[in-house]
């Protein structure tokens, strides 16, 4: 078992490298296929996803791929949002919300592959 997990980081690392897209959309749905608890599995990848970003950071940075402006506005959106998400969490803790988050994750990574699908398309959109 060690070893499938492993090789899903592989698996995942290399193609956030080859695309810069897709850690979380493949990584937390592939740790609750492998019976891992849905919040583990979203913690877990927080975890991996840190530390492998950091590498693409020093990647893209020395292409000059990342624009300090936009990167400081989405963090102060989204520091907030984690900290109000993470106390929403915890005040819904004696509620059974693994099932519920499963469906959730699985919505999302749905409908971001459908954006990611028809975003050229000005039919879709």
């Amino acid at each position: 078992m060690e070893l499938t997990f492993v090789g899903l980081g592989f698996l995942v690392g290399f193609l956030v490298g080859l695309t810069g897209v897709g850690g979380g959309a493949l990584m937390t749905p592939s740790l609750i296929f492998l019976g891992v608890e849905p919040l583990t599995a979203v913690g877990t990848d927080l975890l991996y996803a840190t530390i492998t970003r950091v590498f693409g950071i020093f990647f893209q940075g020395r292409k000059g791929k990342i624009r300090i402006d936009i990167a400081s506005r989405l963090i102060a959106g989204g520091i907030p949002a984690v900290i109000l998400g993470a106390v929403v969490l915890e005040k819904l803790k004696a509620y059974p919300i693994d099932e519920y988050l499963t469906l959730l994750l699985g919505i999302i990574l749905v409908v971001t592959a459908l954006l990611s699908l028809f975003k050229g398309s000005s039919t879709f959109l």
